[in-house]
């Protein structure tokens, strides 16, 4: 580290490198002094500003808090319920967008129609994981997925056609396209 302070061009330099290499930052955030002033901005040094006064329990202890019971435990059960039924919720919706889309069959992407968010956002992974196996813009291109359920076969239609699929959010458009998405165990 002293060959770092000795490379240093100048003492701003030199005082970057002992602010990053011994975390010497502001901490204006601290928030056990509650009369400390909230005017002064977080780039304030700490020689110009008013002192800090720290608990003396927070200096013989190390901790701010009296001992005593500790608090009690919150039951958390209905937010865990909440949120596992929305990840159920989640899991059903995106698999129904799986099963809309995994036919095995080929379809043009301009023939899909509307897409609700979920399947938009399959076809969107789908289309990324796939686009980006592509060398050239007139090339097929066939892969599995990432996570490995999927084989997708995506095949540009000419030039000049045109896609566009409408979502609760918008219109996507681009390049029309023959997509084959097929389950992993229905490919041969």
């Amino acid at each position: 580290m002293a060959q770092w302070f000795a490379a240093c061009r100048n003492d701003g330099d030199a005082h970057r490198l002992a602010r990053a290499a011994f975390a010497l930052h502001p901490a204006r955030h601290f928030s056990l002094n509650a009369d400390a002033d909230a005017e002064l901005p977080a780039s304030t040094s700490w020689a110009d500003a008013p002192p800090f006064r720290i608990h003396p329990r927070l200096r013989e202890y190390g901790e701010a808090a009296p001992r005593g019971p500790l608090p009690r435990v919150r039951d958390r059960s209905k937010e865990r319920a909440d949120l596992a039924q929305q990840l159920a919720e989640q899991t059903q919706q995106l698999e129904a967008a799986r099963r809309r889309l995994a036919t095995g069959r080929p379809v043009r992407l301009s023939d899909l129609g509307e897409l609700d968010v979920h399947a938009f956002e399959v076809l969107l992974g789908l289309l990324g994981e796939t686009l980006g196996e592509q060398s050239r813009p007139d090339d097929a291109v066939a892969r599995r997925t990432g996570d490995g359920l999927l084989h997708v076969h995506l095949e540009p239609l000419g030039a000049e056609s045109r896609a566009e699929i409408a979502t609760p959010r918008g219109v996507f458009a681009g390049r029309d396209h023959a997509i084959t998405v097929s389950p992993v165990q229905d490919v041969r």
